[in-house]
């Protein structure tokens, strides 16, 4: 250095020489070493690729040492040396450096005074001693963004700085037992605030704008509020022997604790959440600390060790390098002894993965292996490849759960998984060629099975509800991992105990995906036969498991027939071939049971089959059910005995009224059901009245159980409107005997029709029921033009009868006529019945009539009247409100003024709008005669009120 020489650093075998442990995270190599000159590096920091040297004599020794690639030599070049960098003739002992590149700075302590240099050039600019400021035994600059408190200013931060203007740096010292605290302005020390410690301090940082400090005889850390004066002890934390403060970025300090003779350092952030809520656990005190990337580095008494940085804190690497003084982070990681300085180069991620997986340090390489420079691709199979490596040594080991929580984040982890059990893949996952076998014993097979089940009902909950299904790329190859896992987890629950129960819910989720042909397997072995059900149930089969149901030799008849109805009752309409072939099982052994699975109002499935299939299905089994009973009781209590032979009539009449159909189908078929039951029984009757020499009962006196059917087709040709009347008609003229013996039901058809004559003269000459006569009439009479007045057929009828009617009853029919006509004067043309009355006829009997007629021409007179008079008044009053409107006047005086110019009417011509605005007769031609209120809009119209 004398002869301004630069110094060299020796050969690279020199770095052969320091001895390494463990895995090879770091390589050591040597950057620097001062030889001979008389003097030793008593400080040392970095700047980017700048390695900056102070001296024991006072200079400064500035290196470039550019990055190279893994195991090259580190190119180091000695740039101009600064002999008298503290000023002419001073040559003492630099201990502390720090570069502040954002504002070109360099900070340096020598003999209790801080230096402030150009950092580019290394021109001095000032020092304390400038201001009276001396004896300062550490200092600690830092660099603030105006305005903004939070911003991370680190040196290494990813956040971008602005300029320099928009800066500001603050430079905080320790004199003795006092905390100084200055503001830099172009490299002047401008002091600011200073503050009495009861000792003093062995650490110092900056927090953002406050102050760390570190205390050996309290064994405490406390921050320093500059702008508020006040000071805060960091609670829980006991300091180490020699306390230990280190900034990081994103605001984080690394901070050296002793806890019961536990030596640690932990990360905090004083005013932000934690991002590394754990600590680094240290055998030997470190006085240095650094983290690099996914390590921790740091120096003690007998070298340097590495840590992985995490909560596992694992020694991964040691270096015997004696007397290491300093360590600071630049383009590598660089220690500095009195007289060497090393690089401590990581080796590429790659390397490092390669190498942990030959020494089968799986954990470590499963860490590294997302940090690796490669392709997003290739880093994702060479963390699968670990992953899968890791967990059939774990899995070897007896570690299971273990062992399957490696493969849960990867996309084909369920097959993987799977490899490792041979004993229950059964051909589900293609075996890897020369696939290691595992041996295990029973009871390990069962730890195994139960980890397996657990691993497969996550995987499921991921596969079905989270995202792994979009990193498929088919819906095919999805579908059939799903399958895979469902199987194979019905197996493992199989297999497990305790976990048997959970069997049932699996196979009855509508969303499992268990292979059918292995599922049904595996249940049928282990005698799961209510579970197989549900299984066939829940993948849509449900004829397969209709058939199993039957099958069950455990259920009695009665609970099989409740078993069927029930699953029958909720196949719904895509279901429905499959529950019309399975209805005779549950017809034949319950006819109740039967019907109430098409006519159920508990399900909506029920509602939604296609009746007129039911219905032929039905018509079909009918015949074949001679024997069969309703064994439970019905639902509907007004309802009639349910047999094979009324199965239709129940079905249609439950259809009708519990879902309210109104569909003429419905209807129709309902209306022929009854004359198909009723007609056989209606002419047995009429075969034993004949025999017996008795007439016919009448409707309503029939036996049991006819006379009740009969009523209720009775009661519902009536009052049903929806029913096909001429088809119905045709179809029971077609059947013999029908019009003998079901007269009052052929009149109501006949009257739907509109054959109102025949109608009648059924009720009156056949039946003589001329209250049903009158009923009908009422019914059918229709006030429309051209429409038949039934009330002047049925009087026709009485006045007029055939010749072949007794004496005796027409005279019944004369006095019905008479009470026709008192009861009904108004829908009677009076002059038409008054001709066919005979001449004979009292006057006195026709007083009501003559009566009913005069009255209601009286009131309808009056009506008249009345209504005219109204009218009459309305006209009036009409009139007076028009006169009012067309007397209304505009007053014009002279403040009148034009409501487009806004000037004096006057004696101009005007115009008045509707809605009364006055404007000048040129301005409304001007502005196209719109109205200036409402323009053209209909708005603009006189106001009547």
């Amino acid at each position: 250095l004398t002869q301004n020489r630069p110094c060299k650093p020796l050969a690279s075998t020199m770095a052969q020489a320091v001895r390494c442990s463990g895995h090879e995270a770091f390589y050591p190599q040597l950057a620097v070493m001062i030889k001979g000159v008389g003097f030793e590096l008593s400080a040392f920091e970095t700047n980017g690729n700048q390695l900056i040297f102070g001296t024991s004599k006072g200079s400064v020794l500035v290196y470039t040492c550019d990055a190279v690639g893994y195991g090259e030599k580190p190119k180091t070049s000695l740039q101009t040396p600064q002999k008298e960098f503290l000023g002419a003739g001073k040559q003492n002992a630099i201990t502390q450096l720090q570069a502040v590149a954002p504002l070109d700075l360099l900070f340096s302590l020598a003999d209790g005074v801080v230096y402030i240099h150009k950092l580019s050039t290394l021109e001095p600019i000032s020092t304390t001693k400038d201001i009276g400021f001396k004896a300062i035994r550490m200092f600690s600059a830092s660099v603030q963004v105006k305005g903004k408190p939070d911003a991370d200013t680190h040196r290494r931060s990813t956040q971008p700085l602005p300029e320099s203007s928009g800066l500001s740096l603050k430079l905080a010292c320790i004199q003795r037992r006092q905390l100084l605290v200055f503001d830099v302005k172009a490299g002047q020390c401008q002091k600011r605030n200073d503050m009495s410690l009861p000792e003093t301090p062995k650490a110092l940082a900056w927090c953002g704008r406050e102050v760390i400090l570190g205390f050996h005889r309290e064994r405490e850390y406390v921050l320093v509020d500059i702008k508020r004066g006040e000071v805060s002890t960091v609670q829980n934390l006991q300091t180490t022997s020699e306390p230990l403060v280190v900034s990081l970025p994103e605001h984080e300090h690394i901070l050296g604790i002793e806890d019961n003779g536990r030596i640690a350092t932990i990360f905090r952030r004083f005013r932000h959440e934690q991002l590394h809520p754990f600590g680094v656990d240290w055998k030997l005190l470190p006085k240095l600390v650094e983290v690099v990337g996914p390590y921790v580095v740091g120096v003690n008494a007998k070298g340097i060790e590495v840590k992985s940085f995490d909560k596992q804190s694992k020694t991964i690497q040691t270096m015997e390098i004696s007397d290491v003084l300093y360590m600071s982070l630049g383009n590598s990681l660089y220690v500095t002894t009195k007289n060497t300085c090393y690089a401590l180069q990581m080796l590429p991620m790659d390397l490092q993965v390669d190498k942990l997986i030959l020494a089968k340090d799986y954990e470590q390489a499963e860490r590294l292996a997302p940090l690796m420079d490669k392709p997003e691709a290739d880093r994702a199979a060479t963390l699968s490849k670990v992953k899968r490596l890791h967990a059939a040594t774990l899995f070897n080991q007896g570690h299971f759960a273990q062992a399957l929580s490696k493969l849960k984040d990867l996309p084909d982890g369920p097959k993987l998984a799977l490899k490792l059990y041979p004993w229950l893949l059964k051909g589900f996952v293609d075996e890897e060629p020369g696939a290691p076998t595992t041996t295990l014993s029973q009871d390990e097979q069962k730890k195994a099975n139960a980890a397996l089940a657990d691993f497969l009902t996550d995987s499921r909950k991921r596969f079905l509800y989270g995202s792994v299904a979009k990193q498929h790329k088919g819906e095919k190859e999805y579908q059939e991992e799903l399958e895979v896992i469902d199987t194979m987890l019905l197996q493992c629950y199989l297999l497990v105990p305790g976990k048997q129960n959970l069997v049932g819910v699996l196979v009855r989720m509508e969303n499992n995906h268990c292979s059918l042909t292995r599922g049904a397997q595996l249940l049928k072995e282990y005698n799961c036969n209510e579970e197989l059900i549900a299984l066939y149930r829940s993948r849509g089969e449900h004829r397969q498991a209709l058939e199993q149901l039957k099958s069950l030799q455990t259920l009695s008849p009665t609970e099989r027939t409740d078993r069927l109805s029930d699953y029958l009752m909720q196949l719904g309409e895509a279901q429905v071939d499959v529950l019309l072939d399975f209805l005779p099982e549950v017809l034949r052994a319950d006819l109740e049971a039967g019907l109430e699975v098409v006519t159920s109002i508990d399900y909506l499935e029920v509602k939604a089959l296609p009746r007129n299939r039911v219905l032929a299905r039905l018509q079909e089994l009918a015949p074949s059910l001679s024997k069969a009973k309703a064994m439970s009781p019905s639902s509907t209590s007004n309802e009639g005995p349910l047999t094979a032979a009324t199965l239709v009539i129940r079905y249609l009449e439950r259809v009708r009224t519990r879902y309210n159909d109104v569909t003429p189908e419905i209807h129709t078929a309902q209306a022929l059901a009854y004359f198909d039951v009723l007609v056989p029984l209606m002419k047995s009757l009429h075969d034993k009245s004949k025999a017996a020499s008795k007439p016919l009962p009448l409707l309503g006196e029939e036996p049991e159980p006819l006379c009740s059917e009969r009523r209720r087709m009775f009661q519902f040709l009536a009052e049903s409107t929806h029913y096909e009347a001429s088809k119905v008609l045709s179809t029971f003229k077609r059947k013999p005997g029908a019009d003998v013996l079901f007269k009052p039901e052929q009149a109501i058809l006949y009257g739907r029709v509109g054959r109102h004559q025949e109608a009648l003269e059924i009720l009156v000459y056949q039946q003589h029921d001329y209250a049903a006569a009158a009923r009908h009439c009422q019914a059918s009479y229709n006030v429309m033009p051209d429409t038949p007045n039934v009330y002047m057929m049925l009087l026709k009828i009485y006045l007029e009868p055939a010749e072949s009617v007794e004496a005796a009853t027409k005279k019944t029919f004369t006095q019905e006529a008479m009470k026709l006509l008192r009861a009904h004067p108004e829908k009677i043309a009076a002059m038409e019945a008054l001709n066919m009355l005979s001449l004979r006829t009292h006057l006195q009997d026709l007083g009501g009539f003559l009566h009913a007629i005069w009255k209601n021409k009286a009131t309808t007179r009056r009506e008249m009247d009345l209504r005219r008079n109204l009218c009459k008044t309305e006209n009036l009053q009409m009139r007076e409100r028009q006169m009012k409107y067309h007397n209304k006047h505009i007053t014009v005086t002279e403040e009148s003024l034009c409501a487009i110019c806004r000037r004096a009417l006057r004696s101009h011509a005007f115009a008045v709008h509707p809605c009364g605005m006055l404007v000048h007769y040129g301005c409304h031609m001007e502005n196209e005669q719109r109205c200036p209120r409402h323009g053209h809009g209909e708005e603009c119209r006189l106001q009547l009120d």
